[in-house]
């Protein structure tokens, strides 16, 4: 048998037969990277990327990532208004 990807073949030649060995790495790897090509996780991911732009953008108009404000209530707080002052500049000036 002349097959061209004969050195790529994760078949091996034993004594009797042929063998096909993986291990538990291997097998998750192959079903992870199943799931990654499925459409229900791509029309998933697709909504995520939108969101994470907005946040990216969130964080860099208003650093809403460095706070300085004690207590939950507080940056609740600011962190709504923040949310408010992007939107309604979104809604004016556009992205």
């Amino acid at each position: 048998m002349n097959c061209p990807l004969i050195g790529d073949c994760p078949v091996k030649q034993g004594k009797r037969y042929h063998y096909l060995r993986y291990d538990d790495k291997a097998l998750r790897i192959v079903k992870r990277r199943t799931r990654e090509e499925s459409p229900e996780l791509k029309n998933c991911y697709r909504w995520r990327a939108g969101i994470e732009g907005s946040f990216s953008a969130y964080d860099a108009r208003t650093g809403v990532k460095r706070l300085y404000v004690p207590g939950l209530k507080a940056v609740r707080f600011c962190a709504t208004l923040k949310a408010l002052g992007v939107n309604i500049l979104r809604l004016f000036v556009g992205n």
